[in-house]
This record gives structure tokens, sequence and C-alpha cells, in this order.
């Protein structure tokens, strides 16, 4: 058997991608304070651009795609829709079972509950004292910054991936 291989090329290869033609990137700026940067002979204020697109982050690593692998489609669904439903800083979530059901045409109150049940089995959320809030687990997504979010768990490591 011939292993597959990738094959050999750069990025100039491939030219231009064509969904970034028309892409636009809407963005705040964000001036730091107490932070300055030098231009010629004077301190300015330094400004950043941010993107103003809410995002959740995925953490990849090989063991976590092995582990998502493992999962249903019905749970891989609930666990993209729930990346969705996230909010900034938040690592609890109300699951909206009924809207979730309805945006992914799901009929079966027992799928919902199957997908979730293997969601809470692997990890990727957690059981909270209140009904249908379940705690994220940030180790796989976290909307925000995990940083300040757990400034106690925070562990220096050397720059090597």
């Amino acid at each position: 058997m011939q292993k597959y291989k990738k094959p050999t090329f750069t990025e100039e290869d491939l030219g231009v991608n064509p969904f970034a033609q028309s892409l636009k990137i809407p963005v705040n700026e964000i001036e730091f304070k107490n932070v300055y940067k030098k231009e010629e002979d004077m301190l300015l204020p330094l400004v950043k651009e941010v993107e103003k697109t809410p995002i959740t982050k995925l953490y990849t690593t090989s063991e976590h795609r092995k582990f998502t692998n493992n999962l249903s489609l019905r749970s891989k669904e609930l666990l993209l829709w729930i990346m969705y439903e996230v909010k900034y800083g938040e690592d609890f979530l109300w699951v909206n079972k009924k809207r979730y059901m309805e945006e992914c045409n799901i009929s079966s109150l027992n799928t919902y509950k199957e997908a979730i049940k293997e969601l809470i089995r692997y990890g990727y959320v957690g059981l909270t004292v209140i009904q249908d809030v379940y705690w994220i687990n940030p180790l796989f997504f976290f909307k925000g910054d995990r940083i300040a979010k757990y400034p106690n768990n925070v562990v220096k490591t050397s720059l090597g991936y």
C-alpha cells in the first residue's frame, strides 16, 4: 500500500485566495493606556486595530482533533452550535434546546439529550446546578482571553510548540 503523500508546493504556487478578494474585516481601533510607540522624536499612544466580529477560539492539538472525531455527528453539530452561542469571557452557557432543535432541524428531544450526554461524557461541557446551563471546557474552546479569566492557571513554557 502506497502512503498518501502531501504534494510539494509553496503559498505562491497557489495564487490568490478567491475568498479573500471580496473579504471585508470590520475592525475597531483600541488605544492602549500607558503604552507608547516612538515615532521619530515623539512618543505616541499605541493604537492597535482589533477585529470587531466576535470569535470563539478553538484550541487545536492533534489529541483534541482525535478526541473530537470520536464524537457522533449530532454531538459535533451541538458542539459547533454551542461554540457560536458562548458569550465573551464566560465559561458557562444556557442551551436553549428549543432554538437549537429548530435551527438544526431536530424533531426528537431524545436526539438532543443523547448529544448533550456525549458532550458531557467526553468533557466538552459539564453539568451545573442550574438545569440546561452547562460549564464549557476552556481546554477545547473559549470566547475571550483565557489568561485574563484564569490568571492562576497560567504556566510559562518555552517558545517551542
